[in-house]
């Protein structure tokens, strides 16, 4: 399956499909506006209206003539679209969609998924590693690899507390390989392969985040925080969206 993410309106074939601007792209009072754009055309919109610490309603739709009509799709007052704020979103096909909701719970992800192209949502199982149980992780996207079902998911700053009463970092990713249906925790080692995935990730300066080497077959993704990728010819940022 070719994947293909539009980046600041090129379309590279060989790069994983991206997420969308975590900042919100349109503000008004207290409604943000988050888009992400699949191709020339195609693309969805969530708005997300706050309503208190860690609430928000959140409404989604769908363009097919970039950005001049959209239709609705889902809300998550009456739909199956997740309440809270919203941490990022991305599509890696016109039906399959994620969705990451910025609310701080232990031990888990607010992770969603569409396989309609919005209409309808589910909560992703994480089988989070039991060491890590009351852990709190930053939402983060998958990303899917171009002409392959693999995909990563590499949570933000996870932590845990330490017997002195601080916060220890520690190393977790999820990997995939039937394009996100099953996810399988790998953590505590910075290289290694998993089926036809291989990874290399080497911690940066900032103790924050890793730079990322993923092999899969005879094709190479490299990254310098988990969050921006390249091929060996091609490099991209994460954010997408419509030009206002």
């Amino acid at each position: 399956m070719q994947l293909a993410a539009s980046l600041v309106g090129l379309t590279f074939n060989s790069m994983p499909a991206q997420a969308a601007d975590t900042a919100a792209s349109a503000s008004t009072e207290n409604i943000q506006t988050y888009q992400y754009r699949l191709d020339q055309k195609h693309g969805w919109k969530i708005t997300s209206a706050g309503s208190g610490m860690f609430r928000a309603d959140n409404v989604i739709y769908q363009t097919a003539d970039s950005g001049k009509t959209w239709d609705k799709l889902s809300d998550s007052e009456n739909g199956t679209l997740p309440s809270g704020p919203v941490g990022a979103f991305t599509f890696s096909s016109a039906d399959n969609g994620w969705l990451t909701i910025n609310t701080p719970q232990s031990g888990t992800q607010r992770l969603y998924t569409t396989g309609d192209g919005g209409a309808h949502w589910t909560r992703v199982k994480l089988d989070v590693p039991d060491q890590y149980a009351a852990s709190m992780f930053d939402p983060a996207p998958p990303v899917f690899f171009s002409s392959t079902s693999y995909g990563i998911m590499i949570p933000d700053h996870p932590e845990i507390q330490n017997a002195q009463g601080g916060n220890t970092s520690f190393f977790l990713f999820f990997v995939t390989q039937d394009a996100g249906q099953h996810w399988t925790a790998i953590t505590d080692h910075t290289a290694g392969t998993w089926n036809s995935l291989s990874w290399d990730a080497a911690e940066n300066q900032d103790k924050e985040h890793y730079s990322w080497e993923i092999r899969i077959g005879h094709a190479l993704w490299t990254s310098p925080d988990g969050k921006d990728w390249a091929t060996a010819t091609e490099t991209a940022h994460q954010r997408s969206s419509f030009h206002k």
